[in-house]
């Protein structure tokens, strides 16, 4: 038998526990924070004069068309946070999932899911640090200054990277170490066994996946996005 194929389920003391939370609550929860963190970037942070220091090279005219038109965007964007955010909670489930699953393991997809569900408080924590770092100790002169911005990551230690190497440090910071520390303590909730192989799993799993990504993102950067 293999180590990760469950015998019999040791019972829970009864009690509340936070992965007993209603799955929409703490979802929509998730997205309040992230279309707050969009909404006051754009109206706050995105001013009029970061967009004339970004796009000097264009003509004032069209400086200021690009400007009065983000409102009809960032709807567009708020709309598009539900989706982008369930896309990846699905990415590191099917990860998680395909892990298990090589290891003999057939827990349920939704039990998955509900980590990664849970598991994204860290990257909420992220947008917020992010979002008061920007908002009140950073001057914001242009787009790139909120692009590259990646708190508590390699690449702030570094202060510059080639293209290609941009994404992968902005990546590895201290809140995917988290995220990475909370999907394991869910499965070994869920699970019954000890972090450590838990944690070995994510690695195994989650983690090619986030490294296939980085370098995915890091071609496009480099044969696209920099040109």
């Amino acid at each position: 038998m293999d180590f990760l194929t469950l015998g019999k389920t040791r019972q829970v003391m009864p009690g509340q526990h936070i992965y007993d939370i209603n799955n929409w609550f703490v979802f929509s929860g998730i997205c309040a924070v992230y279309l707050f963190s969009s909404y006051y970037l754009q109206q706050h942070v995105l001013t009029e004069s970061v967009y004339y220091n970004s796009l000097s090279a264009m003509d004032e005219h069209e400086i200021e068309e690009i400007f009065h038109s983000k409102e009809s965007a960032g709807i567009l964007g708020y709309f598009m946070v539900p989706v982008t955010t369930t896309v990846k909670m699905l990415f590191t489930s099917f990860c998680l999932y395909t892990g298990l699953l090589v290891m003999g393991n057939t827990t349920p997809f939704r039990k998955i899911f509900k980590i990664a569900l849970f598991a994204e408080i860290a990257f909420v924590l992220a947008t917020l640090v992010r979002l008061i770092l920007l908002a009140f100790f950073m001057d914001v002169n242009n787009f790139n200054d909120i692009s590259s911005f990646a708190p508590l990551s390699l690449y702030s230690l570094i202060g510059s990277a080639p293209a290609y190497l941009a994404y992968p440090l902005q990546t590895i910071n201290v809140f995917e170490v988290l995220y990475v520390f909370l999907l394991a303590a869910g499965l070994q909730y869920f699970l019954k066994f000890e972090f450590k192989k838990m944690l070995l799993l994510v690695l195994a799993s989650y983690g090619l996946g986030l490294l296939a990504w980085m370098i995915f993102v890091g071609f496009l950067n480099v044969n696209f996005i920099s040109q």
